[in-house]
């Protein structure tokens, strides 16, 4: 897969995100950071007695509306570009049970621009491991 100059790469989970830009011309990957976005910052809690599956569903629920924040800034940096310039396109790295519930929230906007989907989770990883991950996907 050929990372073109401008391509956004989102490296996310349920618990936040970080966005890349390409900024290279020569075909090997190089990445800037252009945002980061930690899930926990965003969603609200409450004290109080919970059991185990009422935790787990807050932290469900907490997940599905970071995903739709997220496609939703996604949109808005995709139609930043609208005007006079191509629409970048978007590379996105999650686990897959975080492509699950992020997919429901994509735009058409975002579906168009979407060049790839890939099921690894890489949130944690320096920019560097994201780049050469990118390579290893130009030689499968």
């Amino acid at each position: 897969m050929i990372v073109e100059h401008g391509t956004l790469i989102v490296a996310a989970d349920g618990g936040g995100a970080v966005i890349y830009r390409n900024t290279a011309n020569d075909g090997v990957p190089k990445l800037d950071v252009v945002e980061t976005h930690d899930a926990k910052h965003a969603s609200s809690t409450t004290s109080g007695g919970k059991t185990a599956l009422a935790g787990h569903d807050y932290h469900e629920q907490g997940e599905r509306q970071f995903a739709g924040r997220l496609a939703t800034r996604l949109d808005e940096l995709i139609g930043a570009h609208q005007h006079g310039k191509d629409q970048p396109k978007i590379i996105l790295f999650a686990s897959p049970r975080f492509l699950g519930v992020i997919r429901g929230d994509y735009s058409a906007r975002l579906k168009s621009a979407l060049k790839a989907e890939v099921g690894k989770d890489l949130r944690e990883a320096p920019a560097r491991q994201i780049e050469h991950t990118l390579a290893d996907l130009d030689h499968a």
